[in-house]
């Protein structure tokens, strides 16, 4: 007989990460809006896409190490 695997609770890691890239962003542009700063969003641009693969990465990486240990501590 297969063993059941809990149900996941609570918000899925991608809406979080999605959500503070999205709240970087607003910051960023109320910061030039309010500020009167000139922010260059073509050089801002390509960081916060490597920003965000990387965050993205890390989670996926940390996901897989607590699955495993997750899974390796269950006795079937």
């Amino acid at each position: 007989m297969r063993s059941r695997r809990p149900i996941a609770r609570g918000p899925h890691l991608g809406t979080i990460l999605l959500g503070i890239v999205l709240l970087f962003g607003g910051l960023a542009a109320l910061a030039d809006q309010l500020l009167g700063t000139t922010l260059d969003w073509q050089r801002l641009a390509p960081y916060a896409v490597l920003g965000t693969g990387a965050l993205l990465a890390l989670a996926g990486l940390g996901a897989a190490v607590a699955r495993r240990r997750r899974d390796a501590g269950q006795v079937s």
